[in-house]
Order: C-alpha cells, then structure tokens, then sequence
C-alpha cells in the first residue's frame, strides 16, 4: 500500500522508503528543485538518517527552506547537532515524526528558530 501509513509488521507503522518508492522520488525531485547541488549529497546521507518517509520529510522542509533562504551550510551544521543531541537516541522508524514522540516537533523547532526561518507550524 503506497503511502505515508503502512500498519502492517512494522513496530512504528509508517510508510518507509521501500514501502512508497513513489514519494521517495518525490523528495528526490523537491531536492533537486528546492536545494543548491552542492548540497544534495550531504542533505540525502541525512534524510537516510530517517526511517520512515514521514520523518524525512520534515527536516527536508527544513532543507528546503534553508535552501531558500542561502542558509544551507548553518541548516547542516544545526541538524547535525540535533541529531547529535536527539534523533540519535530514537528509533531510525520514529526519528522526526512529530505527532509521534514531542520531541521531535521540539527538535526540528529548535533549528527553525536558530536559523531564524519561519517555521511551518507558526506560519
């Protein structure tokens, strides 16, 4: 079943790259238009980081924005502190989904703030 929810064997129940190989492209197709090339690769060995297509997809409306706003490098170097600081100690199936642990949503929160982009959530 393509799509962001896969309640099947899964301890998490979230769609993941291999379950929607679809919106996988989708993303692949948001960072070649939303993000610098020189960037692409760093900004996919992150995403992998993520489990579940749910989770990629918030800290790559991250990238996006940061990309937008010419703050790539600081956006890398925030996300990777807060993994560092967070995701880390998550299941890879969880990491980012932010209606899933509170976390999540405080983590991704932090780097908009700190990177002084408005975050999706506020707007």
């Amino acid at each position: 079943m393509p799509g962001w929810f896969k309640g099947e064997s899964r301890e998490s129940g979230l769609a993941t790259r291999e379950d929607s190989p679809e919106i996988l492209q989708s993303f692949r197709e948001v960072v070649k238009e939303h993000i610098p090339a020189e960037y692409h690769t760093e900004v996919w060995d992150f995403l992998y980081r993520f489990e579940s297509l749910m989770g990629m997809g918030v800290p790559l409306g991250l990238f996006c924005a940061a990309g937008k706003a010419g703050k790539m490098p600081e956006a890398l170097k925030t996300m990777q502190r807060l993994y560092d600081e967070g995701w880390a100690y998550m299941p890879a199936g969880v990491r980012g989904v932010v209606n899933f642990h509170p976390r999540n949503k405080e983590l991704i929160e932090e780097a908009y703030h700190e990177l002084g982009i408005p975050s999706p959530a506020r707007r």
